[in-house]
């Protein structure tokens, strides 16, 4: 592989790891819609995502 297939590689895997933090956000108004939640469902939804990131963070930062 080349460099240029290699940064273009990188680059796309940092895209695709940094859009599992946002997808919950961006689709937060349809969610609203759809399953008819209210703003503090929403909020809820919204806040579980980084809830169980802060949660799962500190056990797998130590097995490193």
């Amino acid at each position: 592989m080349n460099s240029t297939a290699a940064v273009i590689a990188v680059c796309f895997s940092e895209i695709l790891g940094v859009a599992r933090y946002t997808i919950e956000q961006t689709l937060l108004p349809q969610f609203l819609d759809d399953w008819s939640l209210s703003g503090a469902e929403g909020g809820w939804l919204a806040g579980m995502v980084f809830a169980g990131y802060m949660i799962a963070v500190l056990p797998l930062v130590s097995i490193h």
